[in-house]
């Protein structure tokens, strides 16, 4: 259990960065665009 925790974060760290660096601006800008529209019209999100 420990080396799990320890190894978590980490990779945490690491998904982290490559989001970051591929959810450019642009892509921000739309989701976010999208959420705005989905909680004004209170659309349930289907997971």
């Amino acid at each position: 259990m420990a080396n799990e925790n320890n190894t978590r974060g980490p990779l945490r760290r690491l998904l982290y960065g490559i989001v970051r660096r591929t959810f450019s601006g642009e892509y921000r800008i739309r989701f976010y665009e999208a959420l705005r529209f989905l909680l004004a019209n209170q659309v349930p999100l289907k997971l």
